[in-house]
């Protein structure tokens, strides 16, 4: 069993924790507080705050300076979850 409490209105949803709702909500867990919190994080942002993350998208900015610095092969060898850490 997963314990999900309530989250503060401003906290970025991973893709770890949206799986966890999709769960709950394809079970039947979901309760009605749940699913208000839920709503607000979808219209407020921090719902997708953390997709680009996930998915390890880098910023420009960032390509560009790895890049110019000849990094980029480096931090693609690291493994997901420190290069995850990085961007987060």
């Amino acid at each position: 069993m997963i314990l999900i409490t309530a989250r503060h209105p401003g906290s970025a949803w991973s893709a770890i924790n949206r799986a966890h709702v999709a769960s709950a909500r394809t079970i039947g867990a979901m309760t009605p507080a749940g699913t208000a919190k839920n709503a607000a994080a979808s219209a407020n942002g921090p719902w997708y705050f953390l997709t680009d993350v996930d998915a390890l998208t880098l910023p420009p900015d960032l390509t560009t300076a790895l890049h110019s610095t000849g990094t980029a092969t480096f931090c693609v060898a690291r493994s997901f979850n420190i290069r995850r850490a990085a961007l987060d």
